[in-house]
This record gives C-alpha cells, sequence and structure tokens, in this order.
C-alpha cells in the first residue's frame, strides 16, 4: 500500500518518497535500536518534509519531534491512526505491563509461531476490512520476532511522552485520519485538534476501523493530494 500511495503521488507532484521500516521491523533479525538515538536520527531525517505516517510509525514520528523541540522544520504532518500518548499513570502503567508481556512473548517465536502470531493479530477487530492474503502475510513475515518484540518493549506507548502541549505551539499544518468505528482513535484525534485548531484537522473516514490506509486507500491518497496541492503552483502539477 505505501509503495502504491507514494508512486502515485511522485506520478503527479515533484517530490521524492522515502519510506521508512518501523524500528526492528525489516528484515533484520536483530534488536530494535535503542529509542534515544533513533528518535533523535528520525527527528533529524523528517526535516523538511511533508511526513505520513501510520499507527506505530506515527506516534513515534510525533515522539521524535516533540522530543527535538521542532515547531517549524516540518512542511506537513500526516498521520493516520496516531495516538498522542496516554493521559494517566494507571493507564501508562497498564499498557506497559502488557507490551511487556506481549514483547516477551514474542522474543521467544520461531518463524512457525510468528507466523501463527501474525495471522491471529490482523484477525483482530480494529483491523476490521484489512485483507491478509499469503503474499501480505509473506512480506510482514520478513520482520524477524526478535526485532519486533523488542520494538514493542523499547517503543511502548506506555513510555511514549503525552504530546497535547507540543500540539499546541507546532507551525505546520497537520491531519489526523481516523476511521470512523475506531472511535478510541477519533477522540484521540479530537483532544489533538483542540489544542491547535488553526493548524490542526482531523478527516474521519466512514466505514472502517484502525487500518485505514489498508482498507480505503483512496482516501488517504485524496487527503494528502489536497495537502500536497497547497505546496506546490498548478503549473508544477500535472493533472
Amino acid at each position: 500500500m505505501w509503495l502504491n500511495l507514494a508512486t502515485n503521488l511522485m506520478e503527479d507532484f515533484p517530490i521524492r518518497s522515502d519510506l521508512l521500516f518501523l524500528p526492528g521491523h525489516d528484515r533484520y533479525s536483530q534488536l530494535a535500536p535503542l529509542r534515544d538515538r533513533y528518535l533523535k536520527e528520525l527527528a533529524a531525517f523528517l526535516r523538511g518534509s511533508h511526513v505520513i505516517a501510520y499507527s506505530m510509525g506515527a506516534r513515534l514520528a510525533l515522539w521524535s519531534l516533540h522530543n527535538q523541540g521542532i515547531l517549524h522544520d516540518i512542511s506537513s504532518l500526516t498521520l493516520i491512526s496516531g495516538h498522542i500518548g496516554l493521559q494517566s499513570d494507571s493507564a501508562r502503567k497498564e499498557r506497559f505491563a502488557k507490551d511487556v508481556s506481549l514483547g516477551h512473548s514474542l522474543l521467544q517465536m520461531d518463524s512457525k509461531s510468528y507466523r501463527e502470531f501474525l495471522l491471529q493479530w490482523n484477525n483482530q477487530s480494529i483491523f476490521e476490512g484489512r485483507e491478509i492474503n499469503e503474499n501480505e502475510l509473506r512480506l510482514r513475515g520478513h520482520a524477524s520476532a526478535l526485532g519486533v518484540g523488542s520494538a514493542l518493549i523499547e517503543y511502548s506507548t506506555s513510555i511514549q511522552p503525552d504530546v497535547s502541549s507540543y500540539l499546541e505551539s507546532i507551525s505546520f499544518p497537520t491531519t489526523f485520519i481516523v476511521g470512523s468505528k475506531d472511535v478510541k482513535y477519533q477522540e484521540l484525534a479530537n483532544v489533538a485538534q483542540r489544542a491547535n485548531p488553526s493548524l490542526i484537522s482531523r478527516v474521519v473516514v466512514d466505514g472502517v476501523s484502525h487500518d485505514v490506509l489498508s482498507t480505503k486507500p483512496r482516501h488517504v491518497e485524496s487527503t494528502l493530494r489536497s495537502t500536497l496541492s497547497h505546496f506546490f503552483d498548478s503549473t508544477e502539477v500535472t493533472s
């Protein structure tokens, strides 16, 4: 999906697209990179870009920009099902315990048990509408259980800061895209929009849950085209 999206946008806008693996989710059987170094390097990489990120990627993008205090040097930020940080200590403790438990289970999986985990994970109701065929399963299986498990612990949502106050100060246009069935993330997007209503918008895609990109890719592309069109003269963009 990401490759199709990037290709379509590059055909009509004078842009270059860089696609990033999530930490620990590439093809190498190794632990995810340490959090502080990765987030610092990610923020430096994102400077000056039109940033598009989904779910964990959206969390990490926000997290990195927050940590480095980047308020201006981003062209635009589009977050699909993005979390702005847990807002209570009890929720953080509960999430930390959950992530550590699942992370440790992943660390012990072999390729067969990891495949079974992927099937179960992608059948969750939150991913309603996502289709996992054999090819998609194979692609997702390229990541190692070791890398994914260590990333789950190292980059747990329980550790991510609440970025609400950071969003109040940003000067770049930001869009939260959420599914109409993803009630929790709709509320998170509402909180984000209230923090900076002049620059932060919310797009709710009807009839889908968390994985908006896989289930309604054209809606996501349409939103991104609208964002990019504000940055490029009409003579630069082909019809």
